[in-house]
């Protein structure tokens, strides 16, 4: 279970992802390569699989370091008690 504080990360790196996508297919469009729409277009699927790709990698992460937490908060509930 996603608690709101690992969603509301997920959230602002998603964003950020996208600001990021947005950028370089700026970049992309305003050189030579925009004019060629293969190379183009190939290039904007690439960056958004990479996107996709990051975001999944820190999603995971996210939730192994929320699980390490939670495991830590139990083992110092139990020495407390």
């Amino acid at each position: 279970m996603i608690n709101s504080t690992e969603r509301s990360d997920i959230l602002v790196f998603n964003c950020y992802l996208c600001h990021v996508r947005y950028l370089l297919t700026c970049y992309v469009y305003s050189t030579k390569i925009g004019e060629i729409s293969d190379i183009s277009k190939c290039f904007e699927n690439f960056v958004s699989q990479a996107l996709g790709v990051l975001t999944r990698i820190y999603a995971a992460e996210l939730r192994k370091n929320t699980k390490k937490i939670q495991i830590l908060k139990k083992k110092n509930r139990f020495f407390l008690l």
